[in-house]
């Protein structure tokens, strides 16, 4: 797979509509539960161990976290739109991810 400005972006949009609703990714047959341990609601993505089934690797984010990451890949999508002329967009690219 190449990684290409655009699929960065396509990414980015798709971290943000993990907040709109759950989504889970699983290498095998996904074991989710409905709550957590402690009885709580699960985080809104569920990215499954690839080596230990059931076990969330998302879990670790809290609430802060996730508006954090949604507003900084909104922000980053909005920097990388292929709309921009090269010159641009090489500049977008280094504001996003550093020089």
């Amino acid at each position: 797979m190449r990684l290409t400005v655009a699929l960065l972006v396509r990414f980015f949009q798709f971290v943000q509509g993990c907040s709109q609703g759950r989504v889970s990714i699983s290498a095998g047959a996904l074991r989710r539960r409905l709550r957590t341990w402690s009885g709580g609601i699960p985080p809104p993505l569920y990215v499954e161990h690839p080596e230990k089934d059931g076990f969330n690797i998302a879990a670790a984010l809290t609430a802060e976290g996730w508006t954090k990451i949604i507003r900084r890949c909104g922000w980053a999508r909005k920097q990388l739109m292929p709309t921009r002329r090269s010159v641009e967009l090489r500049q977008a690219v280094q504001l996003v991810f550093g020089s």
